[in-house]
């Protein structure tokens, strides 16, 4: 078990404690690999397949990255707190830094930067991956900046929920489980409700997610602005973020 005590300033240590939990650990290493094969798979297929079309090289991987990063970003944002309360290395975290906001605002911090990273990383691989396989095949493959950006923001959100219900609940694995089920199983059935599913975080987050794409989005939309799906998102992430850190910094750990 890797010790996530430092003993550098309690600013710094809280930030070096968080990067070394993501260098010691397996799951950020397995989640990155995970992706990254998915969206260089597709690529490796192309190059025997050699069809005529740009549009064959940019949507099949882009397809698994709309796929896979929300997926993974749930899995990610899930283990990020909920490794420690797992391993009982929470309690030796905060005797490092008592201030427990600034403790938990450097997880999700460290969380967020660390996943958008892997996300750009991840897409800019797979496009070169198709463009090379697209030039072996006389064909010029184009970098679709706005849906793969709005995946990119997409499973920031996915992951942002998920590190809020894994704290709330002290649970990783529920955090992972009832973000996949409120986003992709409960929220569609309740977005059929005339109006008031057209404000549930799965629809608003696609409204969101159609407008920075241009593109239909593959989650729940409604039949609202733009303007009003962004105001309606910072309430949802909002509330989950005040009531996250309210609980986290008056309850014991």
């Amino acid at each position: 078990m890797p010790d996530l005590t430092t003993t550098h300033s309690p600013s710094t240590g809280t930030w070096r404690a968080e990067l070394y939990k993501l260098r010691a650990h397996r799951t950020p290493a397995a989640v990155a690999g995970i992706l990254l094969l998915g969206v260089l798979a597709p690529s490796a297929v192309l190059l025997w397949y050699t069809p005529d079309s740009a549009m064959a090289y940019t949507e099949t991987w882009s397809t698994v990255f709309a796929i896979l990063g929300p997926l993974t970003a749930i899995v990610y944002g899930g283990w990020l707190v909920g490794t420690e309360y797992k391993q009982g290395t929470m309690k030796r975290m905060l005797t490092t830094e008592p201030r427990r906001l600034r403790a938990l605002g450097a997880k999700a911090t460290a969380g967020v930067s660390t996943l958008a990273f892997g996300l750009v990383g991840a897409l800019g691989l797979g496009w070169a991956a198709a463009w090379v396989v697209g030039d072996l095949n006389g064909v010029s493959v184009p970098f679709e900046t706005r849906e793969l950006l709005a995946t990119v923001v997409t499973s920031v959100l996915f992951a942002s929920v998920a590190f809020g219900l894994a704290t709330l609940t002290r649970n990783g694995a529920f955090g992972m489980v009832a973000t996949t089920g409120l986003l992709l199983v409960l929220d569609p059935l309740i977005s059929l409700i005339p109006t008031v599913g057209d404000y549930t975080l799965g629809s608003v987050i696609g409204v969101v997610d159609e407008a920075i794409s241009g593109e239909t989005s593959p989650f729940d939309t409604a039949s609202i602005a733009t303007t009003t799906a962004v105001a309606a998102l910072a309430a949802w992430m909002g509330g989950l973020g005040l009531t996250t850190a309210r609980l986290f910094a008056r309850r014991d750990v």
